[in-house]
């Protein structure tokens, strides 16, 4: 909804050119509200005079563009919780000279065949401040940016669930730590092939991979 300068968030999902551009000009401030879960692709791209922006702890993913080319963002608070930072989610954003990743991150997109850098062309000398062995300092590492340690973050699942291979009739559970370690298991004798859509694919934070005995 629209209140004066105000951009109330209540729900969102994706939208490449929602009804707000048309007054996108007047908004100076975003408001994110408890209980919102995904940020959608391109939802904020674009929004010249916002300033800064609070993402709550019930996000999990932030989306592809999400905010980028957001000129005049200076300020992002990443609560725990978000897990993803999508492709472009706050490129060219020229005023945000640093970010803080929660240890809840796992994924943050990086320049590759299929995604671009979550924070391609912000601020000069861009510094990513994280917890060392997590998302955020290896993240740093790929793109080449200042990695500022701000401790060790204790090792706490962050992604768990379960996968139905229909063709071998297995059910494989898995989860994912902060710090990187994943843990694949199956209900029964289960021979792991090439498939490319595991729900952890380009999972490129884990560090140690631990296997069942059914595996």
């Amino acid at each position: 909804s629209r209140c004066g300068v105000c951009y109330r968030a209540l729900s969102f999902r994706s939208c490449i050119y929602p009804s707000r551009y048309s007054y996108r000009n007047d908004i100076t401030n975003i408001v994110i509200e408890e209980g919102i879960t995904y940020i959608g692709k391109s939802m904020f791209n674009g929004l010249d005079n916002i300033t800064e922006v609070s993402i709550p702890k019930t996000v999990r993913e932030i989306g592809a563009a999400a905010f980028g080319g957001c000129s005049s963002l200076e300020a992002v608070a990443i609560s725990n919780g978000v897990t993803d930072i999508g492709s472009s989610a706050f490129a060219g954003c020229i005023k945000l000279s640093e970010i803080t990743i929660p240890s809840s991150v796992t994924y943050i997109a990086y320049e590759g065949y299929e995604t671009r850098d979550a924070f391609s062309g912000c601020g000069d000398n861009f510094t990513v401040k994280g917890y060392e062995n997590t998302a955020a300092e290896l993240y740093a590492e790929i793109e080449g940016y200042k990695f500022e340690s701000i401790g060790t973050a204790e090792s706490c699942i962050v992604k768990s669930g379960t996968y139905n291979d229909t063709n071998k009739e297995a059910v494989i559970s898995y989860s994912l730590t902060n710090d990187g370690i994943m843990s694949i298991n199956a209900d029964s004798a289960y021979t792991m092939g090439s498939d490319n859509n595991v729900p952890w694919y380009r999972w490129y934070a884990v560090r140690e991979l631990v296997l069942g005995d059914n595996i």
